[in-house]
């Protein structure tokens, strides 16, 4: 079944994730199965600064369990109330992120690879060509991120409390040299 997973022990911020069918996990990645239609909305949940806030409440640790998870004041109402649109679409940036490198069981060739240039263009133009659209993307999964926040932010009545705003050392894409 697809799913969510999580890293159980993190020094930084918590670290959520899709899981497709067929994905394997284990306690170092634990995983939770809501019904299909809910499951990309909760990653986006999890993936909020009002989910970090409340695990931060919940579990002041370095370690994420099934029962910190569980007890977030979360179900299908609210997750009914909030588009998927943005869910998958920041889900679909990941993946191809992901692909770009040679960990992925998907990957096929390096980014610069793909870049298609005219009869005599340099390496170094593909290559700032190749920036130009990781800085786009970047651009894009901080405006959908910021939406998602803004968004559950409202849900809880948190506009007083939080920002939805994010820094970009925080869009933990690989193509993000801040990062």
């Amino acid at each position: 079944k697809e799913g969510v997973t999580w890293t159980f022990v993190s020094s930084g911020s918590f670290g959520v994730r899709y899981a497709p069918a067929g994905s394997i996990f284990d306690v170092a990645g634990s995983s939770a199965f809501p019904e299909s239609k809910y499951t990309k909305r909760l990653v986006a949940f999890l993936a909020s600064k009002v989910s970090e806030a409340f695990l931060g409440l919940i579990n002041p640790t370095l370690n994420y369990q099934v029962g910190n998870i569980s007890a977030l004041p979360v179900d299908k109402d609210l997750l009914e109330r909030i588009g998927n649109e943005n869910c998958s679409a920041l889900i679909d940036i990941s993946k191809k992120d992901w692909d770009s490198y040679e960990e992925s069981w998907d990957f096929k060739k390096h980014p610069l690879l793909s870049m298609n240039g005219e009869k005599g263009c340099s390496i170094e133009n593909l290559y700032q060509r190749l920036e130009q659209e990781w800085e786009t993307v970047i651009r894009k999964t901080n405006e959908l991120e910021v939406e998602n926040n803004f968004e559950f932010i409202k849900e809880y009545g948190l506009q007083n409390d939080f920002s939805p705003n994010i820094k970009e050392e925080d869009i933990t894409l690989r193509c993000n040299p801040v990062h």
